[in-house]
């Protein structure tokens, strides 16, 4: 008698293969240069992080480590969020020098996005391989043009638009700043079809910074890289999705119509338009 179970061992491998321990597929590869990516130990969040350190800022570093910090003597942390809306969902941390304690900064040191963790399996199953889901926040951006000073923007309605297309697996993004209040620096980017991750909820890639010079007519565009992640669960409660995210962005080059230098960096969080 002749057995034909040899045949299906190909049927098996195929059905086995391509999608890690869990059986799911891994999703879209996001590598963006220039950004520190990890796991934090202490709590399991997803990091971005960009240093501008150097060694003489190691002992100011060292005091933001702290539990509770006071900002030591020529440094602070730039940044407070709104607990109300964005609370657990992310950690965020923009240190600068400055020349005195309530002045301008003058220098960025360290730029560092914690989002809590994405969930987007349950049962073996993804909780959301198909979709669309859409964030708004706020942006934040510190750029130099032609060396001069560190000029600050920020717009607390500065995260545009996001959205997160599960099907394409694609993140299309529009941040700005603008000049009024404390903000002088007004910056755009506005990209689409940045690689997603739907397993990690890891995104980023190229993108194009418009930066306007406050002193002349010129608008400056140069090109850079952004990495962010995703936070929370692709689902619903109470018709507000339960996803926040944070990310870092980065240029430094030299506009092609002037041929002027623009440095900038810029930090942004986010979550349901709809949230309270």
């Amino acid at each position: 008698m002749k057995y034909n179970r040899p045949l299906l061992l190909p049927f098996i491998l195929a059905a086995c293969s391509g999608g890690g321990s869990s059986g799911l597929p891994d999703g879209r590869p996001v590598d963006v240069e220039g950004f520190e990516t990890y796991t934090t130990a202490h709590n399991g969040y997803a990091r971005v992080r960009r240093s501008y350190a150097t060694d003489a800022d190691a002992e100011a570093l060292a005091a933001f480590e702290d539990a509770d910090p006071a900002d030591p003597a020529g440094y602070r942390q730039l940044i407070a969020l709104n607990e109300a809306r964005y609370g657990d969902r992310m950690n965020i941390e923009v240190i600068a020098e400055v020349d005195t304690p309530d002045g301008p900064a003058t220098r960025l040191v360290r730029l560092t996005v914690d989002q809590a963790p994405f969930s987007n399996e349950q049962g073996g199953e993804l909780i959301a391989a198909t979709g669309r889901f859409y964030l708004r926040g706020a942006n934040y951006a510190w750029a130099t043009i032609d060396g001069g000073p560190l000029l600050a923007g920020s717009d607390d309605e500065g995260l545009v638009n996001m959205v997160i297309d599960f099907d394409s697996e694609t993140v299309d993004l529009n941040l700005r700043t603008g000049v009024g209040g404390e903000s002088a620096l007004r910056s755009e980017i506005e990209v689409a079809d940045l690689p997603l991750n739907i397993r990690s909820g890891a995104y980023g890639g190229g993108v194009t910074i418009q930066v306007w010079d406050p002193d002349s007519p010129d608008i400056l565009s140069v090109d850079g890289s952004l990495r962010g992640n995703l936070g929370g669960t692709p689902d619903y409660t109470d018709g507000v999705n339960n996803l926040s995210t944070s990310g870092l962005y980065t240029a430094d080059g030299v506009d092609d119509a002037t041929g002027r230098h623009v440095r900038i960096d810029g930090v942004f969080v986010g979550v349901d338009p709809n949230a309270p």
